[in-house]
């Protein structure tokens, strides 16, 4: 299997956050999203594996999005 390394998520993410805040789909801090579980939410080899923390898809699409938002 190849998964993302942790500089990956973080490209994904820039690329997410940048479709969903030009189409206006987050505009604001009670907006949620729902990361599904696939092998990218999960984060397979990287660190924070399995939550939204450290090197995940979700821990950098938590803070970009807390920092456009807030």
């Amino acid at each position: 299997d190849v998964h993302p390394t942790g500089a990956a998520y973080e490209m994904i993410t820039h690329e997410i956050c940048r479709v969903l805040l030009s189409e206006k789909k987050i505009q604001n801090r009670n907006s949620r999203i729902i990361c599904f579980g696939d092998s990218i939410t999960w984060g397979i080899g990287v660190e924070g594996e399995g939550t939204a923390a450290r090197e995940t898809y979700p821990a950098f699409l938590k803070s970009k999005l807390c920092s456009y938002l807030f």
